[in-house]
């Protein structure tokens, strides 16, 4: 989960989804209980799959002219790689 939030992403693991239709309850499911393994795999999967966009981002970038990109454009890229940009 740290991970996932230092990468800006909020992931879905289904929990958050069964806590809101059982706050009438009171009662709140705990993400680090009982669903720890199972939340860990889908935030794993949500990280991979990210990961893998990147990557993928990565390799068409490779082949273009990156002064062509628009600011705008490239301020999204760098952004979402953590790639701190100055002017």
């Amino acid at each position: 989960m740290h991970m996932a939030n230092f990468m800006g992403i909020d992931p879905v693991t289904g929990v958050n989804t069964i806590n809101n239709i059982i706050k009438i309850t009171g009662k709140q499911i705990q993400v680090d209980g009982v669903f720890k393994n199972f939340t860990r795999l889908i935030v794993a999967r949500e990280l991979n799959m990210l990961f893998k966009q990147l990557r993928n981002e990565d390799l068409t970038l490779w082949f273009e002219k990156i002064e062509e990109f628009p600011d705008k454009e490239l301020n999204k890229v760098c952004f979402r790689r953590g790639i701190e940009i100055q002017d």
